[in-house]
C-alpha cells in the first residue's frame, strides 16, 4: 500500500531554494507548495490543508518569529520547520521556543532535509508535539545560551535584548519586557529600533552600522527613551543604552548585545535639581538687581545729602521728612 501524501507548504521568498526543497523531497511523498511572503502563507492556509510548514527567517514582509506566533495561534497542529541560511545558535532557540519543531541549515538539506520532515511528519504519532518539542529544546538551550549568559547573570534587574545583523530581536530577557510592557515572546522578531522613540531608535541603528561596518569598533553608551507602550502620545520611561558587539569564534560580526537600564527616577531627580537650580539662579538674580538699585539709590540721596547740606547722613523719618521739603522747593513750579 503506498505511503499517504503529506503536503508541505514552504514559505520562502527565494524560488531557487523551493526548487531544491521540491528535488531533495520526493514529490510523491512530499508535494512541497509555494508561498514567497507572509501575506501569501496566510492566504494558503485559509484556503488549503496542510500538513508540514517549511519556513525560510528572512521574509519580504516579515520574518520567522513574527510568522510562528500567527502559525501556532492559527494552526496549532501543523508542525513548523525552519529553514535558514544563518547559523545562529540564539535565534535557533528563540524559534524552537516559539513553537518551530526543527530548526535546519539550508547547506544541510542535501544530506539531512527529508529525513527531518519524515522525522518530524512520523513524531506526531510517536509523542505529542509540545513533549517532543520540549526534548529538542533541552538539547540546544544550554549551548545557545552560554555566549550570553555572563552578560545575563550580571545584569539581571536590566533589559538585555540581542539583535541579529538585520536588526531583528532574536533574544530578550524578561526584564526588557517589563519595561517595555509586553512579554518576552512578543519582542522577539520585532525590528530593534521599534522598541524605542524615534531618536533613540536612530542611535541604536547607527550603533549597528557602526559594528558591522568595523569589527573594532567598541562599546557605546547613551541615554535614550523607550517606546511607551500604551501609545497614548506620553512619553517612554528614560533609560541607558549599553550596546556591544557579538562575534563569532573567527571574529565575525554576529548580532549586537544592547543591555537597557531604567534610569527614569534619576532623570526626574535630574530635572527637578535643574529647575531647583534655575529658581536659585533666577532669586540670585533678583537679589542683585534689588542690591543694585538700592545701591544706585542710596548714592543719590548721598548725593542730595551732600548737595542740601544735610549735616546727619541717613534716612531716619525726621531726615526724610526734611529731605522731602526741600526736595519740594528745588521742584520747578509748574
Amino acid at each position: 500500500m503506498p505511503a499517504a501524501r503529506s503536503w508541505i507548504l514552504y514559505v520562502e521568498d527565494n524560488e531557487d531554494d523551493v526548487r531544491l526543497a521540491r528535488e531533495f523531497l520526493p514529490v510523491a511523498q512530499y508535494p512541497v507548495a509555494w508561498a514567497p511572503d507572509a501575506q501569501a502563507a496566510r492566504e494558503r492556509l485559509a484556503a488549503e490543508r496542510f500538513d508540514l510548514i517549511l519556513l525560510d527567517h528572512g521574509l519580504p514582509d516579515s520574518n520567522s518569529l513574527r510568522l510562528l506566533d500567527d502559525l501556532r495561534r492559527d494552526h496549532p497542529a501543523t508542525p513548523v520547520i525552519i529553514l535558514t541560511g544563518r547559523e545562529d545558535e540564539v535565534l535557533e532557540v528563540s524559534v524552537l521556543k516559539k513553537g518551530a519543531e526543527r530548526y535546519l541549515l539550508k547547506d544541510r538539506m542535501r544530506e539531512e532535509l527529508l529525513a527531518v520532515v519524515t522525522d518530524t511528519l512520523g513524531a506526531r504519532q510517536d509523542a505529542p508535539r509540545t513533549d517532543r518539542r520540549k526534548g529538542i529544546q533541552a538539547r540546544y538551550v544550554g549551548e545557545a545560551s552560554q555566549r550570553v549568559h555572563a552578560a545575563l547573570l550580571a545584569t539581571m534587574n536590566e533589559g538585555c535584548v540581542l539583535v541579529d545583523v538585520f536588526g531583528i530581536v532574536t533574544f530578550a530577557n524578561e526584564a526588557a519586557g517589563r519595561m517595555l510592557g509586553v512579554s518576552t515572546g512578543d519582542l522577539l522578531g520585532r525590528n530593534v529600533a521599534d522598541l524605542f522613540d524615534a531618536p533613540t531608535g536612530k542611535r541604536v541603528q547607527a550603533f549597528r552600522q557602526e559594528v558591522a561596518d568595523s569589527p573594532l569598533a567598541g562599546p557605546v553608551n547613551f541615554e535614550g527613551r523607550l517606546r511607551n507602550p500604551v501609545g497614548n502620545g506620553a512619553r517612554g520611561r528614560s533609560v541607558l543604552v549599553s550596546g556591544s558587539a557579538v562575534h563569532t569564534e573567527l571574529g565575525k560580526y554576529e548580532a549586537c548585545l544592547l543591555v537597557v537600564t531604567d534610569i527614569s527616577e534619576l532623570v526626574e531627580v535630574r530635572m527637578a535639581l535643574q529647575l531647583r537650580l534655575g529658581e536659585m539662579e533666577r532669586l540670585q538674580k533678583f537679589f542683585l538687581e534689588r542690591e543694585n538699585a538700592i545701591i544706585m539709590l542710596k548714592s543719590r540721596i548721598a548725593e542730595y545729602e551732600r548737595r542740601l547740606g544735610v549735616q546727619t547722613p541717613g534716612l531716619s523719618d525726621e531726615t526724610r521728612r526734611e529731605l522731602e521739603r526741600r526736595l519740594a522747593k528745588l521742584r520747578p513750579s509748574t
